[in-house]
């Protein structure tokens, strides 16, 4: 997720974007593989209807999660529990 946002949406006078994201053998990606990610994280999106009250606890080692442009406000409170048994 980070890494098609940065390779994507990064750019402005300091950053190119696909310039900025290197393999570990520092080579530049692939445009055509990072589209196809970009591509089937659209596909697999699934966006919340979220309703006054609504709380989601969610694995942030198992999903990745972002948000889309809206218009309104909004309150976010967020908390970080470590699991014991990891």
């Amino acid at each position: 997720n980070s890494l098609v946002a940065a390779y994507t949406g990064w750019n402005d006078s300091r950053n190119v974007g696909s310039l900025a994201v290197v393999s570990g053998d520092n080579e530049f990606l692939d445009p055509v593989a990072v589209q196809t990610a970009v591509d089937t994280m659209s596909e697999l999106a699934v966006s919340i209807p979220w309703q006054r009250g609504d709380i989601m606890l969610l694995d942030n080692r198992t999903v990745m999660h972002s948000r889309r442009p809206f218009t309104g406000s909004r309150r976010i409170l967020a908390s970080l529990v470590r699991d014991p048994e990891r």
